[in-house]
């Protein structure tokens, strides 16, 4: 597994704050994410992001607002994919 280490404060090297997205919202690629996390294939990732938003639904926590689909390329292949908010990617 070739995790790469973004959960830190160096200042001049990249982390997770890095990889966030601007397009009204600040939000992050669940594809992005998913090498930080250890994830090395789609599926349990897919699983992972259906858990948060089974478990923010009786919560009350606005799923749409925290889980945007979208499709990303990778590897010259379209993905399904999510945009996800700061309060997502806990």
């Amino acid at each position: 597994m070739n995790e790469i280490e973004v959960f830190h404060f160096d200042s001049g090297k990249d982390n997770f704050e890095s990889y966030g997205k601007d397009n009204g919202y600040h939000f992050w690629y669940a594809s992005d994410l998913m090498k930080f996390l250890g994830y090395e294939s789609w599926p349990p990732l897919r699983k992972a992001v259906n858990k948060a938003m089974a478990a923010c639904a009786p919560l009350g926590v606005p799923i749409a607002e925290n889980f945007t689909q979208a499709v990303t390329i990778i590897d010259g292949k379209s993905v399904d994919d999510w945009k996800l908010s700061r309060f997502a990617c806990y």
